[in-house]
């Protein structure tokens, strides 16, 4: 919902990064000591003896060639040189008594040593070393496979100052900081500290940020996770980190707990009982259990975030656990202005640039997605070599944001035909938004765009609609419908002179007829998505018949209104671009 200042780095680093220089310093002995044992490994190996029978020996005994014998006491074989020769030769102990004296008799070296056992056992596995830790060092990367460290805890510089909007959440949320920071204020009037909150709402919303901005209010220990970190694919591994996470939050209360995405470990349980289900109750019960352990002295806060609330387990919001649940509305105008203003801090803008009536064009906008919209413009203007970020630049960032992709600088290799088609397409919508909707229209071009679509009508509604009317959604249908019916028409009301350009039209189309069904009484006021295949199937009817009424009515607009579909079509042709003012004169003949 706001602007979340940008956190000084901490001298020394952050215990991530000092985790990973420990990590890279462990890995880096572990594989200089392979690489010593394997030089060492391989001396050893180098002066191995060769092996000759017993036999071959006391011959060599015979012919007077054997000059020293080494003998190890209780060993299974024995070494030996001969005269003349710095080579090692071993052969079998043959255990008899007297050995001994008959070599000294003979005037042969003969030196006895003792090697124990584990002696001769590590030195027959040294080779095998460096391969055992190359193994153990692949083992402990593969995910999963290290164990679960609470990272130490932050403490954000963000305060409900950095949050535009929503001013009755936040002031209930300050309550809640209120008494983190003094539970006695509670326990003054017998209330019950909240042990639990509950952010619902669209991404970009501001859930972090209200969870970092009570933790910075409070000063308080903020920990943060997101719940698909607890899951793993050995069962059990999941709710020991839970248990971690919070045993570590209560050593260093009064501490805020924060897990987003809460529907990854939060789900309703359904009985399974596979691993994987195993693994999610278990973390779930951990979570439940945790939850249940706080008492009002313990100085923990629990902050969960999710957008699919209705997904979550009943045990896991009832009033004691999640006391308090806010949904967090995308902003409205007061607040996306307030929102342009933060994050417009450290920037530089061109006169054009109205924040009020920038705050109206972007109806629908998160926070998130606003403070991407000036962003992006910046990188615009930097990429045009200007000093100021101007409102056209804006504009462009609008719709490479919508479109996720760039208007392209000229029709490239589009024919005259496609250019005609295109043209009357967009000409279609516009002159639909101005007569049928509300809506103003900023801009249409039929140049091309890096995503594929052959051209943009720019429209915004002038104020933010709580409660469409079933005819507010029936207009909306029609502008989608517009684009397609003046090709249709175009066409001499041919479909084989349609083109397919019309596709996410039709797609959006589709998504408010299934919402205006439910809102007419022709059959009934009913959901038939509760009514399992059969209300699926009378739900298609229904939505079938809703269309092709929609469709008649838009043809029979476009053929009324063909004068100025027409008029704004040729125009395009020749400009490629209308401003809003430029289709507005022509929609009105002027």
């Amino acid at each position: 919902m706001g602007a979340d200042k940008k956190r000084k780095k901490k001298a020394g680093g952050t215990p991530r990064s000092k985790k990973r220089k420990y990590t890279l310093l462990v890995v880096a002995i572990a594989v200089a000591l392979a690489v010593a044992i394997s030089i060492v490994a391989g001396v050893v190996t180098a002066q191995k003896p060769e092996t000759v029978s017993y036999n071959a020996f006391c011959q060599m005994v015979k012919d007077h060639q054997v000059e020293k014998i080494t003998f190890p006491t209780g060993g299974a074989k024995f070494t030996f040189q001969k005269k003349d020769d710095d080579k090692v030769y071993e052969t079998d102990n043959p255990k008899i008594d007297g050995f001994k004296e008959s070599m000294l008799k003979q005037d042969i070296e003969f030196t006895e040593t003792s090697t124990s056992m584990w002696v001769q056992i590590l030195l027959s596995l040294l080779p095998y070393v460096p391969l055992l830790l190359i193994v153990f060092i692949v083992l402990r990367m593969m995910p999963g496979s290290g164990k679960y460290s609470v990272e130490s805890a932050d403490r954000p510089d963000t305060t409900f100052d950095d949050v535009a909007g929503l001013e009755e959440i936040k002031a209930d949320m300050k309550t809640i900081a209120e008494t983190l920071k003094d539970p006695s204020l509670c326990q003054e009037l017998g209330a019950h500290i909240t042990k639990g909150v509950l952010l619902e709402g669209e991404p970009g919303n501001g859930k972090t940020l209200f969870a970092r901005a009570l933790a910075g209010e409070t000063g308080v220990n903020f920990y943060s996770a997101n719940a698909s970190e607890f899951i793993e694919m050995y069962a059990g591994l999941g709710a020991s980190r839970v248990r971690k996470l919070f045993k570590e939050a209560r050593e260093h209360a009064p501490s805020v707990v924060f897990i987003d995405e809460l529907d990854a470990i939060g789900s309703k349980r359904d009985g399974s009982t596979d691993g994987a289900g195993r693994e999610y109750t278990q973390c779930l019960n951990a979570l439940l259990s945790a939850i249940d352990g706080f008492t009002a002295t313990d100085g923990v806060l629990v902050i969960g975030a999710t957008n699919r609330s209705e997904d979550l387990d009943p045990a896991l919001v009832r009033p004691g656990r999640f006391d308090k649940q806010f949904i967090l509305p995308p902003p409205d105008c007061g607040a996306r202005e307030q929102i342009l203003r933060l994050h417009a801090k450290g920037k530089k803008f061109a006169d054009d640039v109205d924040f009020a009536e920038l705050a109206r064009d972007t109806v629908g906008f998160s926070g998130a997605g606003l403070a991407s919209l000036l962003n992006e413009a910046a990188m615009l203007a930097l990429t045009r070599k200007t000093s100021v970020i101007t409102r056209q630049q804006i504009d462009e960032a609008s719709i490479q944001m919508a479109l996720k992709g760039h208007i392209k600088n000229s029709i490239g290799d589009r024919n005259r035909h496609e250019q005609e088609i295109v043209s009357y397409h967009e000409a279609g919508h516009a002159v639909a938004t101005l007569a049928l909707t509300d809506h103003l229209v900023r801009r249409v071009t039929v140049l091309p765009t890096t995503a594929g679509t052959g051209g943009v009508t720019m429209s915004v509604p002038p104020s933010d609609k709580q409660l469409p009317t079933v005819g507010d959604l029936e207009c909306q249908v029609k502008m989608l419908y517009a684009g397609r019916a003046a090709e249709y028409l175009l066409a001499g009301e041919r479909e084989t002179g349609v083109s397919l350009g019309a596709g996410q039209d039709i797609k959006e189309a589709t998504s408010v007829i299934q919402h205006l069904v439910t809102l007419t009484e022709k059959d009934g006021l009913l959901d038939y998505s509760d009514f399992g295949l059969a209300g699926q199937n009378k739900l298609m009817d229904q939505c079938e018949a809703v269309s092709r009424r929609l469709w008649e009515e838009t043809v029979a607009f476009a053929k009324e209104n063909w004068p100025a579909i027409d008029r704004v079509a040729k125009a395009l042709m020749e400009k490629d671009s209308l401003s809003a003012q430029e289709v507005t004169a022509l929609y009105r003949g002027e």
